[in-house]
């Protein structure tokens, strides 16, 4: 077949022209750019866009229904922006080995807002699919970390089948597994929670809200069961969230690369409708970024009713920019954003220039972090860069993952994340790094400020042991914490800070909630016994201890964290 659907008459290409031409500085539109530029670079022996292919997919899914709502029952209709997306990712081509055509895109990556129809599209995408590239034997799975969530979109394409008068035949349903008999094929939920992963032959997986996903380890178990399949399928579709240890960031952030051009990699597809990362926030015209079905499944007038609650209330914010502008952002929005804390990643070397470090400390005993944060300070280059150790016990690694759902396990195999002996934190451990710290830098002013609980121990070592007289107390009560956490979220925001990166601090600062008194003053809130701030706790003892450095340099003078 010729790559004649690549013509200069191509509607495929000309609906591409019009919306990038309509919305230049949209995220999205990369998508449209990466399909023209492939249609004129990539060479032809090895890849094609078959547009007769592309029109298909677009005519079947037309073909489908709206289950809920106020269009349940009326045909699933695309708009532009949705034609050109499933026609690039399932039009396009490549000759495989054996000399085959085969799809070209593997992995599909959908991420915008909420109410954009993702669950209807990836229902609706997994089962067209399945009609026009039929693989005998076929298993589709609707995955998500909980059955009953993957159990939605499964829903979706059984009250798709339910309501076409050609399939409806074509499939019968028993339990919660939709049989085709046109493969012997089958379309099942499966969650995190499933009794069992083991002998699956997935063809095609469908991930709905990966954002929620604690690690890769469901999809990554999924993928390996796709080995023996000639033409796999991932379909991934999700809003942002509120953890920084999702792995939807690196999978975003491989996805924007390729968008950009930092990465080739030719066989996965990615669509991002998001902001630029300087919009202004609270504007309409930042919503239509993230919203690319504005005024078809949301109306403008909701959008902007969700903006301005945002602006007034500040409870309501973190739910505005995860859910509606599509930025990932901690739990506690206004106080410390996930963005800001992000620009803050080190990416120049430490400064040698140091006079004064402070060590921040927040123990634990068995279900919690030991977080030990490390900070130098240089008034001279103006900067702040904080490093982290965290521990915990090695034989409750496995336990406290579960109740976490954070990858314990990972992070203790990369590096991030030590362990002493037992089922208790060895505070013999905790004392030798803070031993080895004081002495690396004794020719420095060496200061440690800590929660007193379980310190007495170690304190008195450093005294006896080093002759060490430089460890504080820091007071976890609401007036004692209430200007060093300001100051530390003042840091942030304004980009003074720098961290090397650990995704266990990441994590703990995602988590970060804020408790206020009656009088306004606040603290870091510890209730929750799954999302750990043990990290973020050591930074505001830290900023305890600097605020008296502060105000005795000039005000122009900064501060730097190793």
């Amino acid at each position: 077949m010729m790559r004649s659907p690549s013509s200069k008459r191509s509607k495929m290409r000309a609906i591409c022209k019009k919306l990038i031409k309509e919305n230049p500085d949209f995220q999205y539109t990369k998508t449209f750019k990466r399909h023209l530029n492939d249609l004129e670079n990539l060479p032809q022996d090895r890849y094609r866009f078959n547009e007769t292919l592309a029109n298909l997919y677009i005519q079947i899914l037309q073909t489908l229904k709206h289950s809920k709502g106020e269009k349940a029952g009326t045909p699933l209709l695309l708009e532009d922006w949705q034609k050109a997306a499933v026609g690039i990712a399932m039009g396009w081509e490549y000759k495989n080995n054996k000399g085959v055509w085969v799809r070209r895109f593997n992995t599909l990556l959908f991420y915008m807002a909420r109410k954009q129809g993702k669950s209807l599209l990836t229902a609706g995408l997994s089962l067209v699919d399945s009609l026009i590239r039929p693989q005998a034997g076929s298993e589709i799975a609707m995955i998500a970390t909980k059955a009953d969530q993957a159990k939605l979109v499964w829903d979706e394409v059984y009250q798709m089948v339910q309501t076409h008068k050609d399939l409806k035949d074509k499939y019968h349903k028993v339990g919660n597994t939709l049989h085709s008999k046109i493969d012997n094929g089958k379309i099942y939920p499966l969650g995190r929670d499933s009794k069992s992963l083991d002998g699956l032959n997935i063809s095609c997986i469908c991930c709905d809200e990966y954002h929620a996903h604690p690690s890769t380890d469901l999809l990554d178990v999924c993928r390996s069961s796709q080995g023996a399949r000639e033409e796999p399928l991932t379909i991934i579709i999700s809003t942002a969230g509120f953890s920084l240890s999702s792995p939807l960031i690196p999978e975003l952030e491989y996805a924007r690369k390729i968008l950009d051009g930092q990465l080739q990699d030719e066989h996965y597809f990615a669509f991002l409708a998001e902001p630029n990362p300087n919009d202004d926030r609270y504007l309409i015209e930042t919503l239509k970024k993230s919203n690319p079905n504005m005024n078809v499944s949301v109306s403008e007038e909701f959008l902007l009713k969700q903006l301005e609650d945002a602006k007034n209330r500040p409870e309501l914010r973190a739910n505005y920019l995860t859910k509606h502008l599509n930025i990932f952002v901690s739990a506690s929005e206004e106080f410390i954003s996930i963005k800001d804390w992000q620009y803050c990643e080190l990416n120049h070397p430490i400064p040698e220039n140091i006079k004064t470090i402070l060590i921040g400390c927040d123990l634990s005993v068995s279900d919690d972090l030991t977080a030990i944060i490390t900070a130098a300070i240089d008034y001279e280059d103006n900067l702040y860069v904080i490093d982290s150790s965290f521990y915990l016990p090695s034989d409750r690694i496995e336990e406290l993952a579960l109740k976490f759902k954070a990858p314990l396990q990972d992070w203790v195999t990369n590096g991030y994340l030590k362990t002493t002996k037992g089922k208790t934190i060895d505070y013999d451990v905790i004392y030798e790094h803070l031993k080895e710290t004081i002495e690396k830098y004794q020719h420095l002013d060496v200061e440690i400020y800590y929660d007193a609980f379980k310190f007495k121990s170690i304190k008195n070592a450093l005294e006896n042991k080093l002759g060490f007289k430089g460890a504080f107390p820091v007071n976890q009560g609401f007036l004692t914490l209430n200007e060093p956490l300001a100051l530390m979220a003042t840091y942030v925001r304004n980009q003074k800070l720098r961290h090397i990166n650990n995704p266990v601090l990441n994590w703990n600062m995602s988590n970060l909630k804020i408790q206020y008194d009656s009088y306004g003053n606040m603290k870091p809130d510890k209730s929750s016994h799954y999302e750990k701030i043990d990290g973020a706790a050591a930074l505001c003892n830290i900023f305890y201890g600097l605020l008296k450095h502060t105000k005795e340099e000039e005000a122009q003078d900064e501060i730097i964290f190793i």
